[in-house]
């Protein structure tokens, strides 16, 4: 029987699938560091692989596919795929943008300032609370007076005034109170704080500008609309399937945007022009081309394998040069539930066995050469094969309903 086995080629990676019956998707995803990509096989046996875009290069990713343990029904993702780098690309890094997250969305701060263990707290967040001044002087009574910014508290010299006095005065105040507002640091407020501690006027500080929620992805950047944390977390993916020019975007629900692009073809200002269409899309995020417009921008999200010749997607097929049998049961997995089973031994003449189990513990038969058998009856999703005295030629063809 001659067959070929699908692929996919992603940025001078050949991927092949290795087991007929199992032609797996190829995923690229953000959230790993390079050296440290994470691969996973999902239940329908399609392969992710976290990166760190932009930077992960194409040995990384085959050193991480080659070291994946099994998982999902005892195979991983070596398994399942060949991994082979063209020439002189090796250290070629690879980008994706799926699941993408904005970030460094923060509110505004307050700014502040402790006298005398009495902490002065600008009334409104933001950077102009800095701008406001505090500074004691004495004299025959506690009195509050505010020019502009600046505060300026009279102690009474009798020593009288304690915190709580002077927290009360500046509530007292509209100017005052309308800049700051006073609490204790935590002593109690029957502490009596001299002038010297602030004859000059001293600056609150610490007050910070609200910041936008951003992502650089590629050539283009991504920000909320609204400052804040509440875009912290709301994600961008590019997934395939579009063609340049007419990129189609969806919102979900939760704020997440996908961008269906041609990859590698659809342009920074394409992707651009098809997201500012779209005003689920324009109310709480904002995009612009922040590298080259002109430039294709890519993704790796659920890349298919094609050009598969031989057995239908209901088949499955291995052989001596695909899985080589081993001395212990070796377990051949298939998408679905087998309806005829056909083993063969395909040695001419000699001693090597195979050897069959449909629990991987038990033996429940065995093929001298040239010998063949179909089972015709379901038999479930696995068998087990191995060799006896030799690893032989075979071949295990498999047909579901």
């Amino acid at each position: 029987m001659s067959v070929t086995f699908p692929a996919v080629v992603i940025n001078f990676i050949t991927y092949t699938a290795k087991r007929w019956g199992h032609f797996p998707t190829i995923s690229y995803s953000n959230g790993a560091i390079a050296g440290s990509e994470v691969v996973t096989v999902d239940s329908s046996l399609n392969i992710n692989v976290q990166i760190q875009t932009g930077v992960s290069t194409n040995a990384q990713i085959k050193a991480a596919i080659e070291a994946t343990a099994p998982t999902v029904d005892n195979l991983g993702a070596s398994d399942l795929v060949s991994v082979v780098i063209t020439g002189g690309h090796t250290a070629d890094t690879n980008v994706t943008v799926k699941n993408a997250a904005l970030a460094g969305g923060t509110a505004a701060a307050k700014a502040s300032l402790t006298i005398g263990h009495l902490v002065y707290v600008a009334k409104t967040a933001g950077t102009a609370g800095n701008n406001v001044r505090v500074k004691y002087t004495s004299g025959g009574s506690l009195s509050v007076s505010v020019a502009t910014d600046d505060i300026t508290i009279q102690l009474k010299n009798d020593g009288s005034s304690t915190n709580a006095l002077i927290a009360a005065a500046v509530a007292a105040s509209g100017p005052a109170d309308a800049l700051v507002d006073v609490k204790s640091d935590g002593l109690a407020m029957s502490f009596v704080p001299t002038a010297a501690i602030a004859l000059a006027f001293l600056n609150l500080a610490g007050g910070t500008a609200a910041v936008v929620a951003s992502r650089v992805l590629q050539d283009l950047t991504y920000t909320s609309v609204a400052t804040g944390t509440s875009k912290n977390g709301k994600t961008i993916t590019y997934t395939t399937g579009a063609t340049h020019g007419a990129e189609v975007v969806t919102v979900d629900v939760n704020g997440n945007v996908s961008v269906q692009i041609e990859n590698g073809v659809s342009t920074a200002t394409e992707i651009e022009t098809a997201l500012n269409l779209v005003a689920a899309f324009t109310t709480p995020y904002a995009v612009s081309v922040s590298g080259t417009g002109g430039t294709a921008q890519k993704t790796v999200n659920a890349a298919p394998m094609t050009g598969a010749v031989g057995l239908n997607d209901q088949g499955f097929y291995s052989d001596h040069s695909i899985t080589a049998l081993t001395s212990s049961f070796v377990q051949f997995a298939y998408p679905f539930i087998s309806r005829v089973i056909t083993l063969a031994n395909d040695e001419t003449a000699g001693t090597k066995v195979v050897a069959f189990s449909f629990d991987g513990v038990n033996l429940h038969g065995t093929l001298a050469f040239a010998q063949a058998i179909t089972w015709d009856v379901t038999t479930g999703k696995n068998i087990w094969l191995k060799y006896v005295t030799g690893a032989p030629a075979y071949r295990l063809m498999v047909k579901g309903d």
